[in-house]
């Protein structure tokens, strides 16, 4: 259930959508004379229209993010490396043709990883997120981790989460694969602006030994430099408010110990 409300709830007030609605609304309202509501909803769209694009705020929200969590230097020998998915668009990957969206670093930050520690195993944890999958909808760690070994990774290392549909489900069945505890180290691979609620979540879950290395920073230089367009703004934008409410409902909800893990 709460898999199935966060994606309905996200979808209204994700700031593209929402500044649509608002529009909308407003065209709605003026044709009824109701002209203080159309005043407010037009002030609305164009309120989160300037804070996507002249302030901008989701750069803002994403440099926030991305530096909680500071990569940590290995140690010498890794027990294992953990891959959170999120890459594959669509969950269609094809022998010659890998759809990846903007998360691919994810799985080249692995890859990396996996061949300068070959005595780590590697936990590939994702199914599917999309709320409407239809049936033919196949498990991302599955598909990612044939691409692992066609990159030259030992089939033997690799290790299958394939049924979590988000980042608590991540680190709940994964630790059901392993014992940090006994085994050591585990680095964990996942976005920068994604890592402080995959950190906070994992080590609610039982994980003791994490060595975090964010890749896939989507800040740019100088933060406050406005977007080239309003969709890359509210591409930004639409990101950082939900992995903020992400971190908020976790936090609600009992998923994690802290809003934003400490610095």
């Amino acid at each position: 259930m709460f898999f199935v409300l966060s994606k309905v709830f996200f979808f209204f007030v994700q700031p593209s959508n929402l500044a649509l609605l608002a529009a909308l609304l407003a065209l709605v309202l003026a044709r009824l004379g109701w002209r203080r509501m159309m005043r407010a909803m037009s002030g609305l769209a164009l309120g989160l229209v300037i804070l996507a694009t002249l302030v901008p705020a989701g750069n803002l929200m994403l440099s926030f993010l991305e530096s909680r969590v500071p990569d940590r230097a290995l140690p010498e020998r890794l027990a294992g490396i953990v891959l959170l998915g999120g890459i594959l668009e669509d969950n269609r990957a094809g022998r010659l043709s890998v759809p990846m969206n903007a998360a691919g670093e994810r799985f080249y930050g692995t890859l990396r990883l996996a061949l300068r520690h070959p005595e780590a195993r590697i936990l590939v944890s994702g199914g599917t997120g999309r709320l409407l999958a239809g049936a033919d909808a196949q498990a991302e760690a599955g598909q990612l981790a044939e691409m692992l070994i066609e990159f030259g990774v030992a089939r033997e290392r690799i290790v299958i989460e394939d049924a979590s549909r988000n980042t608590y489900e991540n680190a709940v069945f994964s630790a059901r694969l392993v014992d940090d505890e006994a085994e050591g180290a585990y680095a964990i691979v996942t976005s920068a602006w994604h890592m402080p609620r995959a950190i906070l979540v994992f080590e609610a879950a039982g994980w003791g030994h994490l060595y975090p290395q964010p890749v896939d920073s989507r800040v740019e230089r100088p933060v406050l430099s406005p977007p080239l367009s309003v969709g890359a703004g509210f591409e930004k934008f639409d990101l950082a408010v939900r992995e903020l409410i992400g971190l908020a409902a976790y936090r609600a909800t009992g998923r994690t110990y802290a809003f934003l893990p400490r610095n």
